[in-house]
């Protein structure tokens, strides 16, 4: 309901990570023609977190070191709920082969957990490695969020959305574990405030993690996103709607700023020849990949056919893991793209 005090309805926009405005800027700007938009991240902001430790480990392992947890008595325990329950999706038959996501998840319910509560994680863990039928994955998904129903949300967190006093929370990526967005989320379905979740990206409904608590709407990209929110997190139909790929809209609307040739002169590439792109993973997906490059160069340098063993080679790293491609510079007729 519409704050007496205020002409315009005031949409909370929390999206997790200061990193994750570029993908919804566009909207928000043209949300703030006609609304109130405040603009919030949880790593940032806190909302009665506080952010907590989990691990050293490497990427391949634990995707992420911190997680937001609560600072009340409910901390621990609702921290490895959440981590138990987005194993779920893991461990039924559509995900049998998704190890490494499985690991992370269960990483970091261990790692965040056995400082304080050891026995926390050897519970949950064991409880979880029992489970061997889509019946018992079905019945272990209701019985968390049963527990999430029972769990209180918390009061700083609801202190800081009188605060704000939001009409609307808009919330995304919300799949993540390590950003304690569920428990906004439980705040404001306590506070009665309206709740649409925002999928993020085109792999967030499937290999991240669960929808804890149900928000009244889901914004998906495409019919295949709205059928892993109702299989793979529990979301109704009815409050699905596919509202396209928004974040590319920039790229969309983008035009050339420079000419094949300059292009190609600035990394010191033959403007006559084509140019082969090779886009590189994270390393959560291939870990290293310079060894597969090199020898992917060397096939394309040896091939019978003139016009692809001369060609222009353009790598381009991912770009959180831009190192150890400096001596790609040095390849004939390779460039690395690191902008």
């Amino acid at each position: 309901m519409l704050n007496s005090r205020r002409k315009k309805i005031r949409i909370l926009f929390e999206m997790g990570m200061p990193s994750f405005l570029r993908h919804f800027e566009n909207i928000i700007n043209k949300l703030k023609s006609k609304y109130d938009v405040v603009v919030t991240t949880i790593k940032k902001e806190g909302f009665g977190l506080v952010e907590k430790q989990i691990a050293e480990l490497n990427h391949r392992e634990l995707l992420h070191k911190t997680a937001m947890v609560r600072d009340d008595e409910w901390s621990e325990l609702s921290y490895a709920i959440q981590c138990a329950h987005d194993c779920i999706p893991y461990l039924t038959p559509n995900h049998t082969k998704s190890t490494i996501i499985k690991k992370r998840i269960l990483n970091m319910l261990e790692y965040g957990t056995k400082d304080k509560r050891g026995d926390i994680y050897r519970t949950l863990s064991s409880f979880l490695a029992t489970v061997e039928s889509p019946e018992q994955v079905d019945s272990l998904d209701k019985l968390f969020r049963s527990v999430h129903a029972i769990v209180p949300p918390s009061h700083k967190t609801i202190q800081k959305l009188n605060e704000i006093s939001p009409d609307i929370v808009c919330i995304t990526p919300l799949v993540y574990t390590c950003y304690g967005q569920t428990e906004l989320i439980r705040a404001a379905k306590a506070m009665n405030i309206p709740i649409i979740f925002l999928a993020n990206s085109w792999d967030n409904l499937s290999t991240k993690g669960i929808v804890h608590i149900i928000p009244d709407y889901t914004f998906v990209w495409n019919n295949v996103q709205a059928k892993e929110a109702v299989e793979f997190h529990g979301v109704s139909a009815e409050t699905i709607r596919n509202v396209g790929a928004s974040r590319f809209d920039d790229f969309i609307m983008r035009r050339p700023e420079i000419n094949r040739a300059d292009f190609c002169k600035q990394f010191r590439l033959d403007p006559e020849k084509p140019v082969i792109t090779y886009l590189c993973s994270s390393n959560l997906i291939s870990a290293d990949e310079t060894r597969f490059v090199h020898e992917w160069i060397s096939r394309i340098r040896n091939s019978p056919d003139q016009a692809l063993s001369g060609c222009n080679i353009m790598i381009r790293p991912h770009p959180k893991f831009r190192g150890g491609w400096e001596s790609f510079n040095d390849l004939p007729g390779t460039a690395v793209c690191l902008s």
